[in-house]
């Protein structure tokens, strides 16, 4: 009889121990878990950021494009202007020749 108790004993004390270990694995595991957490929450917040910041760097250039292009675009209207306006003045004696009365 007393063998049989020792003998349970033994078996409860080494289930004890497993059950141990087991909880403690499964606490690591949960703190592993957490800190990933975390990590990833801390990634997620810098890729947002620069998400934010290659959002306002791409607006600012399509700004600086839009706004070039549209330099650009006086630019050759001016140009095409004062190029209309040679070929008016260089016109002009003939202009006379043809209605003198003006």
């Amino acid at each position: 009889m007393r063998q049989a108790a020792e003998s349970q004993a033994s078996i409860w004390q080494e289930t004890g121990k497993k059950m141990r270990r087991d909880l403690e694995r499964l606490l690591t595991q949960e703190e592993q878990r957490r800190r990933d957490v975390e990590m990833d929450k801390a990634h997620n917040q810098r890729r947002a950021a620069e998400v934010d910041m290659t959002e306002v760097q791409l607006r600012r250039e399509a700004e600086q494009k839009l706004s070039k292009s549209n330099f650009v675009k006086e630019e050759e209207w001016g140009a095409s202007f004062q190029d209309t306006m040679f070929k008016i003045v260089r016109t002009l004696p003939q202009l006379f020749e043809y209605f003198p009365e003006c």
